[in-house]
């Protein structure tokens, strides 16, 4: 690729990061709540760090986490939203710029308007 020229991602590309993308954020948001006494000692918070450093894992992700986030940041729970800018703050910074481009103006607008 000659430098300066920017690569996109096939369609094929797209329908692999989709799928694969699916596969964890139908967990998003974090619900769970571990028994008293897990004796696995899988807590709430384990799972929401670790689904966030998998939805943050690909720059291919972003499209597809940009919009659930923006849709899930409308919720009325707080523990949602919460949720919700930690994934953005963390996803954000790690696709940078160019994977959040496109949807930067309403970024700041759902975080206006939320807080």
């Amino acid at each position: 690729m000659p430098h300066g020229r920017l690569s996109y991602p096939t369609l094929g590309v797209l329908l692999v990061a989709l799928t694969r993308f699916d596969v964890t954020s139908c967990y998003f948001p974090i619900t769970f709540n571990p028994p008293p006494n897990d004796p696995n000692g899988i807590t709430k918070e384990g799972l929401v760090e670790g689904l966030r450093e998998s939805m943050a894992s690909n720059v291919l992700f972003a499209p597809f986490c940009m919009e659930l986030l923006l849709d899930k940041v409308t919720s009325p729970v707080n523990a949602t939203k919460a949720q919700c800018f930690l994934t953005l703050a963390a996803c954000t910074q790690q696709y940078g710029y160019r994977g959040v481009a496109d949807i930067l103006s309403r970024i700041y607008i759902s975080v206006r308007v939320e807080l």
